[in-house]
């Protein structure tokens, strides 16, 4: 059999560790960080993590930070796109609790409806037309620095929603990013004829005590027997008593970020598109809509109200059929008799049953003992993802200004500070953080071969040999050395010789029948082999701590069974021999 070998020889490295490996004295760090402890009036700060600026507009530099005095001042930075679970940390000092409508800082403004806020009565998220907040009106959560000095502050959003507030390492707020029920009503099998809010027999009613613009998503749960379907999506009214049976309103629409969790496992959806028809009145097959799909024979997901008040429709879609359906609950029949109600999850699918998939006409409620439905709201999501235009420390966009100074301001994304993480920042507030050095308010960014793996470094330490770092760095990493010398035989030729790719005179030629191949050199076993020569001296001499590196395929030959074979020697007359 043939052996193939790929050769390098390299120096050894020393092992090296960075105290970074210590979790003990590791911090979060934040995707951006603007420090405007000692910055220069006029001169923009830049992101130590990334070229984004601030521009100071109207404020003044002190070695504490940024001061806002002079009407109008503020802070602009460069805009980015960014959105999800978030979270903040400033070190601020109020001068004036004059309005409580200042800002410490505003992404976006809320006539965008994707903005993020901290301010004198709240910290909130826009999205879309509803908001979520938190307030700070009302826990003294700002004085004025005469009496309080700088206060560090660390809000969280999560991805549910839920909003947290941390004032000088405790918590102060926390918003319910879970779900809360509206209504609960039993589906009567006939004689719903509900013209008016009022009209509706709910068991459950709490529209009243839910705050506008407080949730971004609605939910619906159905039950029907033992089938059971849960259905979601983005909010389609700021009022939560308008996600009931809609016998006042109107929503004739798409809805967004669909998701389903079917019991029978048929109809589960996540984050999808699909539709609702949800009316008082009438309606026809006709599609109107432009709904892809939609038909004008049967009735589904895009047909045409027509008169108030003269059957009901209640029904949600996917782009390909019915999810859930319950119809005819605003007629009043007119031969004195009560047909049942139509009601169904899933597409109906019995051409002998109702005029449709969205079961109108089925008149089948009284088929299932057990008709629950109920509806829920829940706090908005994260932030929108999107690159806002304003991007303001100081201002909002209704054009309050804030009167203080600010030290720095740290983001992280993706992420929402536990309540440990954000204790460890206020007990460092006013140090360097990881990556910088400094004392007396002034911090510095390590510069490159060093780092400073904890916050509060007054120094940065060097990397040890081997190992670099860019500026800023927490940690160190290892440099991949060369070797001093290599020899690669894929593709080779049997002549010339193959020469050291590190540049020095050594050649490796090729005896005894030793063939080249495009994996390698092809060595038999018997006689062929490469012979390295003699002219291993000088800056090429063997000797010391050595590292041997080969790429091979070994045979199978009855001397490498013995042991005698090498796949590598290096040796003299005198027998210094490395094999």
């Amino acid at each position: 059999m043939k052996t193939l070998i790929w050769l390098a020889v390299a120096v050894l490295l020393p092992v090296w560790k960075s105290h970074a490996d210590d979790p003990t004295t590791t911090t979060p760090t934040p995707d951006h960080s603007w420090d405007f402890r000692g910055c220069t009036d006029g001169v923009a700060v830049v992101d130590d993590h990334s070229t984004l600026a601030a521009l100071l507009d109207g404020t003044a530099c002190s070695p504490e930070g940024v001061v806002f005095s002079s009407p109008g001042a503020f802070v602009d930075l460069d805009p980015w796109t960014w959105g999800g679970e978030a979270s903040f940390e400033v070190l601020v000092q109020v001068d004036s609790l004059a309005s409580a409508a200042w800002r410490i800082f505003e992404f976006g403004a809320e006539s965008t409806g994707a903005n993020v806020f901290l301010g004198g009565a709240s910290f909130g998220v826009y999205r879309g037309t509803v908001e979520n907040v938190a307030s700070t009106a009302d826990l003294g959560f700002w004085a004025l620095a005469s009496s309080a000095g700088f206060v560090h502050v660390v809000t969280t959003v999560s991805l549910a929603g839920q909003l947290q507030l941390y004032k000088n390492g405790s918590l102060a707020m926390e918003t319910d990013g879970n779900w809360g029920q509206v209504y609960e009503l039993s589906v009567p099998a006939a004689g719903a004829d509900w013209d008016i809010y009022s009209d509706v027999p709910y068991s459950v009613d709490r529209c009243e005590a839910i705050t506008a613009k407080s949730f971004s998503r609605i939910a619906y749960e159905l039950t029907l027997d033992t089938r059971t379907i849960w259905v979601e999506f983005d909010t389609i009214t700021t009022d939560a008593c308008e996600t009931g049976i809609p016998t006042d309103w109107t929503f004739d629409q798409t809805v967004m970020g669909l998701t389903v969790v079917d019991s029978a496992g048929i109809l589960d959806a996540t984050d999808a598109t699909g539709y609702i028809e949800f009316w008082s009145h009438s309606y026809s097959a006709t599609a109107t809509s432009g709904r892809p799909g939609g038909s004008s024979d049967l009735f589904d997901f895009d047909d045409t109200p027509g008169q108030v008040d003269k059957h009901g429709s209640f029904q949600v879609h996917s782009l390909t059929g019915t999810l859930f359906a319950f119809n005819g609950w605003s007629s009043e029949d007119p031969d004195g008799v009560d047909d049942p109600e139509d009601l169904g999850i899933g597409s109906n699918l019995d051409p002998d049953l109702g005029l449709g998939p969205d079961w109108t006409e089925a008149y089948n409620a009284g088929d299932f003992t057990i008709r629950l439905l109920k509806v829920y709201v829940g706090s908005l999501a994260s932030p929108a993802t999107v690159a806002r235009s304003a991007n303001w420390l100081g201002r909002s966009s209704a054009g309050n200004f804030f009167s203080g100074s600010i030290a720095y301001l740290r983001i992280w994304h993706g992420a929402a500070l536990s309540a440990v993480e954000a204790l460890r920042l206020f007990e460092l507030r006013g140090s360097c953080q990881p990556g910088f050095y400094g004392s007396g308010g002034s911090c510095n960014a390590c510069g490159a071969g060093t780092f400073s793996a904890a916050a509060g470094a007054a120094s940065c330490e060097a990397c040890g040999e081997g190992h670099t770092s860019p500026p800023g760095a927490t940690s160190c990493e290892a440099v991949s050395r060369p070797p001093d010398h290599a020899f690669d035989f894929r593709g080779c030729s049997e002549d010339p010789a193959v020469g050291d790719g590190s540049g020095s005179a050594l050649v490796a030629t090729l005896a005894g029948g030793a063939a080249c191949s495009p994996s390698g050199v092809l060595l038999d076993g018997v006689s062929a082999h490469v012979d390295f020569g003699t002219a291993w001296t000088g800056a090429s001499a063997l000797g010391g701590s050595l590292s041997l590196e080969l790429f091979l395929r070994p045979g199978d030959n009855g001397a490498a069974a013995a042991g005698s074979a090498r796949v590598l020697e290096f040796s003299d007359t005198a027998g210094a021999n490395a094999m």
